[in-house]
């Protein structure tokens, strides 16, 4: 078969078809069926769900390089680190030209993860920000290297959001900062491991029910993260 006809082939696929192809894709063909999803639906003018889709793709890519790199006390993730380095001479030169602001950090996914690598090189600096906020943070790097972060970090996690649960921490990969578990029933809550596991499996259960095939992802969308907080009770 030719080139052309291989390319005949892939220009004929459906959504439904590229929405099948992700759970049975990884690495980067994954990140460009993503990819070819969100030029789709920005296309119908569906903007938010584009922009999720695309901001997933550009997780993938990052994610691919997960050889840890030494750093610190530590070691850490050298996808992360590539891209927080970009902005990091940015936000310093912004710093040294606005003494008096207090710093405050906040990120999303990929964004998480650099804002977190960037808040332990401002320490480092001696520009320490008054607090960081994440949502769906994934794993930035080690033990020894996340000790080393002495700002107070609130991370919130929505139910069964996958992004979280990367880099694995069977290889060595850890949280850092105060988890703010957004429950099934989009509440806060401190849970033991028993009841996560108790919530994230009622989660799955009533996604299966409504035909909800990927509830990581759609737990993953910072538009969401804003409905929940922002609908949370504060005296519950």
């Amino acid at each position: 078969m030719s080139d052309d006809d291989d390319l005949g082939q892939d220009d004929i696929l459906t959504e439904e078809m590229l929405w099948e192809r992700i759970p049975e894709v990884t690495g980067i063909d994954r990140a460009n069926t993503f990819y070819e999803l969100s030029a789709r639906i920005y296309a119908r003018g569906q903007y938010d769900e584009a922009l999720a889709l695309a901001e997933t793709a550009r997780d993938i890519y990052a994610d691919l390089d997960t050889i840890p790199k030494r750093h610190a006390n530590g070691w850490v993730h050298e996808g992360f680190r590539r891209e927080a380095r970009k902005l990091l001479p940015m936000v310093i030169n912004y710093i040294r030209h606005n003494p008096n602001r207090k710093i405050w950090l906040t990120g999303h996914s990929l964004g998480a993860a650099m804002a977190l690598y960037i808040t332990q090189e401002l320490e480092f600096a001696g520009y320490a920000p008054e607090m960081l906020f994440t949502y769906g943070c994934p794993r930035l790097g080690n033990k020894e290297y996340v000790d080393c972060i002495k700002t107070k970090h609130h991370r919130f996690v929505n139910c069964n959001d996958i992004v979280p649960t990367v880099p694995p921490s069977l290889i060595g990969f850890c949280h850092h900062g105060i988890l703010h578990y957004i429950n099934y029933y989009g509440n806060i809550r401190q849970l033991t491991s028993w009841q996560k596991f108790k919530d994230k499996m009622r989660a799955h259960y009533y996604a299966f029910k409504k035909g909800e095939l990927f509830e990581g992802i759609d737990d993953h969308s910072i538009s969401l993260y804003a409905t929940r907080i922002k609908d949370i009770d504060p005296n519950k």
